[in-house]
């Protein structure tokens, strides 16, 4: 049960994380705001501009 709390909170963040940058915020600040690693939100941010490129 534990397992699926922690899951989901990650899944949350980066949910947020995702509104976040699309405000224009810097992955730093988006890493601070939702204490997920700068490395997950530059994949976010890299995986956003592919997105729209398409």
């Amino acid at each position: 049960m534990e397992e699926g709390r922690v899951e989901g909170k990650h899944e949350a963040n980066t949910e947020t994380a995702q509104r976040l940058l699309a405000m224009g915020l810097s992955a730093e600040q988006v890493a601070k705001a939702t204490q997920l690693p700068l490395e997950i939100i530059k994949n976010l941010s890299n995986s956003k501009k592919l997105k729209f490129r398409m």
